[in-house]
Parts: structure tokens; C-alpha cells; sequence
């Protein structure tokens, strides 16, 4: 079966010059899980997202997905393992997937001597970040009521990004368009310096744990602002003392779910707009001064819907444009940020319970980057939250990253843990 490719999975195609375009989770579990079971649970799950199923053709009149009939061995494969080993996981994590043969999602159960491992690798271009939680919950979902033959069948969900615009008028197309948005601007992007190794990629965390988290939390509440506001300054604060610049623009990912009439049943699939953070800042600014200005502006931003124009014109770029065109005129059309940020939210541990099998650690991370690119992402679990990046580059790098990733989370718990304790 053929179906059209949406707008959002041929952007995310068209990012491959800068990462490889793929969502990757590792989870370790309680208990062995059943191999056999599990690749029945993934099947199931193929007719609610077949793209999962299918491979990507851009070179037809218009790029489209072909369904094929994939053996379940060729999505999960197991791997049997003498002890854990970091090298072992950052080989699966690092898997590619071709999305012109797919299947685009790979799944691998690590076999320790009492427990499991999964690593599981999605290609962006199915789903964003929300949209691959839900497919982890489904997963866990079908796998446990194959436990006890409960299962009723999956119809697909819907994908398209026109139902963002339900209800509107070419009127309010036509405002939207003409809204203030940030993306069309083009100002000096900041950027961080590293050798690069395209045949090394390698993936890098660093845990808060459930104290020192919990400090961010209450701190938070105090100051009546996000957790994702106080990411975000550290963040900010570490690019201002790497590259000097004074003036830091940062996309910071949106789910646009918040804008659908029926959020409930959107689909497993890309629904992401950016807000931006354009902060002036000095080396003499304080944490309280630049996380001021980043809550004032990401709060002016959720007060409006601008963050769909950059939709509304993907969308008319790819339904008036041969696609051959965009590619061509891809760099003129859009802009590839080098430094980006991504934040994955909270995953429900009660969500991901493979029947008895109770996931006991679990973090998401986003794309392996390519020089001059980088992006650090967020996912919290069980009151943990991991920061991580991933690059294609050398030891020295992998060592630079780890630096820059302490010295982010130390930098909220200095200004957290000193306000909660005081």
C-alpha cells in the first residue's frame, strides 16, 4: 500500500545533512522479557502506524511511503550479554536506519543474566518526541494484553498536519501567515567548536538525581516558573561563556497537541513548532536575570498561536512546490539551527510496564549530530532527569560534551539548592 509522506516527514528527511534523524530510548527492565512475545506486540502495532512498516520513496512524483511486509526479526533482535556494558549499548543506540529499504524502527533486547536492556531506534520522520512516548505506551500496552489474550485489533491514527488548522478561514490562514514569527530571521547563530568523526558517534549523559531534582522543583514553584525555563538558562549561560556572544537564539521545541480541538487522538506523528529564546546577556548577569527574561518571553509565546505560521508555510511549500525543488532550495527556504535544544518531558513509569515487567531506569535522547551542529536533550523519569547529547566526533569531544553537561546541571542546583536551602 502506498500513502503520501507529510510535510514534517520530508522535512525531517531534508535535516539528514545535519543528523541523523532518528529518536532513541534505552530502558532497563525488572525482569527477562519474552522475546517471542514482543515481536508479536510490535507487529500489532504495525497497523496503527504503518509507516513504521513501510520505506520512504522521494524520488516519485511526490515523496510517499510503501508498505512492506517485514519480518518481525528484522525490527527486534536480541543480543545475549556477559555483563552491561556502555560500549555494548552505544553500538545499538547507534544504529542507522535506512529509510529507503526501513523498517524504521529497530528494537534490541540486551540479554543480561537476570534482567534485559531495550535499546529502541525510531526514525524521526514517523513521530516527534510526544509522538514516540505514545509509541512506547502503546507497545507496552499491546505486549501486556498479549500477556492475557485481551487484544483488540489497532486502526491507524491519523498523521496529517492539517488537522492543526481545523475550523480555519484562508482569513486566518491569511493572518497567520502575516503574524511575527522568529524563524524567518536570520541572525548569527552560535556555535560550538569540536573536531568530529563521522565514523564515531558516540552518546553522552548525565543524571540529576531524585534529590538534587527535587530541588529544581521546588525552586521552580518558588520562583513561578518551568523547569524547562531553568534548562533552558543554564543552557543559555554555558553557550555565553563558550562562544562570548552576547546575543543567544535558541529554538526551543513546542507540541503543537496543545492546539488540537481533540489533543486525545492525534496520532503517533510530527506535531513540532518552535519558540524562540533571544536573550541579550552579559558575563555580569545573574542566573534570577537571564531566567527573567526567558520566562517572560517563553509565556508571551504560549499566549499566542505564531508558532503555526512556520506549519501553515511547510505545508504550502509542499503541497505548490515539487519536492525536488525544496531540496534543491532547501538552505534558502529553511534554516538548520547549529545549536538546538529538545525536551522530551516526563515518561509515565506507569505506562511502560511490559504486563508484570516494570521498567526500573529509562531516558530519551534525540539525533546524532554532525559537526558544527549540537543539541542537548532532556527527558525525566521517575524523578530523574538525564541530560544528554549525541555527536558524531572524537574522545576529546565526547570529554568537552561531558564538561558541558555538568556544568549545566551544576549551575541550576548552585541557584536552586542555595534559594531552597536559604
Amino acid at each position: 500500500m502506498i500513502r503520501k509522506a507529510e510535510p514534517f516527514d520530508n522535512m525531517q528527511f531534508l535535516y539528514g545533512t545535519a543528523h541523523d534523524p532518528f529518536i532513541h530510548c534505552y530502558m532497563e527492565l525488572s525482569d527477562h522479557i519474552d522475546e517471542a512475545l514482543l515481536k508479536e506486540a510490535v507487529m500489532l502495532t504495525l497497523p496503527a502506524v504503518p509507516q513504521i512498516g513501510s520505506c520512504y520513496h522521494e524520488d516519485t512524483k511526490y515523496p510517499v511511503w510503501e508498505q512492506i511486509e517485514y519480518k518481525p526479526r528484522e525490527i527486534v533482535e536480541l543480543i545475549a550479554c556477559s555483563s552491561r556494558s556502555e560500549d555494548i549499548i552505544a553500538d545499538c543506540l547507534s544504529y542507522r536506519i535506512d529509510c529507503r529499504k526501513g523498517p524504521q524502527l529497530k528494537l534490541f533486547i540486551l540479554r543480561y543474566e537476570k534482567t534485559d536492556s531495550l535499546c529502541l531506534i525510531m526514525n524521526h520522520m514517523i513521530c516527534d518526541g510526544t509522538g514516540y512516548k505514545e509509541y512506547l505506551y502503546l507497545l507496552a500496552k499491546v505486549y501486556t494484553r498479549l500477556c492475557s489474550d485481551h487484544l483488540s485489533d489497532l486502526k491507524e491514527l491519523p498523521r496529517s498536519t492539517d488537522q492543526l488548522f481545523n475550523g480555519y478561514s484562508w482569513k486566518d490562514k491569511l493572518a497567520l501567515l502575516m503574524s511575527e514569527y522568529h524563524a524567518s530571521r536570520k541572525e548569527q547563530q552560535p556555535e560550538l567548536h569540536f573536531e568530529g568523526d563521522d565514523q564515531n558517534p558516540f552518546f553522552v549523559t548525565h543524571y540529576i538525581g531524585k534529590e538534587k531534582f527535587k530541588s529544581i522543583l521546588l525552586y521552580a514553584k518558588e520562583r513561578k516558573v518551568t523547569v524547562n525555563d531553568l534548562l533552558l538558562t543554564a543552557y543559555i549561560r554555558m553557550l555565553h561563556r563558550e562562544t562570548g556572544m552576547e546575543r543567544i537564539i535558541i529554538p526551543c521545541p513546542v507540541d503543537l497537541r496543545r492546539y488540537l480541538s481533540d489533543p486525545e487522538h492525534q496520532g503517533i506523528c510530527n506535531l513540532t513548532s518552535n519558540y524562540f529564546c533571544d536573550i541579550q546577556i552579559q558575563n555580569e548577569d545573574a542566573f534570577p536575570d537571564v531566567l527573567e527574561q526567558i520566562s517572560a518571553q517563553m509565556q508571551a509565546q504560549k499566549e499566542n498561536n505564531n508558532c503555526l505560521k512556520a506549519v501553515l508555510f511547510l505545508n504550502i511549500c509542499f503541497e505548490f512546490l515539487k519536492f525536488s525543488k525544496i531540496q534543491k532550495n532547501f538552505e534558502k527556504l529553511f534554516t538548520v539551527p547549529r545549536i538546538s535544544y529538545t525536551n522530551f518531558g516526563v515518561i509515565d513509569r506507569r505506562k511502560v510496564r511490559f504486563g508484570t515487567i516494570a521498567a526500573t531506569d529509562l531516558f530519551l535522547t534525540g539525533a546524532v549530530k554532525h559537526i558544527p551542529y549540537f543539541q542537548m536533550a532532556v527527558s525525566t523519569f521517575d524523578d530523574i532527569c538525564t541530560l544528554s547529547s549525541n555527536l558524531y566526533g572524537t574522545q576529546k569531544d565526547k570529554e568537552q560534551i561531558k564538561s558541558y553537561l555538568e556544568e549545566i546541571a551544576e549551575d541550576i542546583l548552585l541557584e536552586a539548592e542555595g534559594v531552597v536551602i536559604a
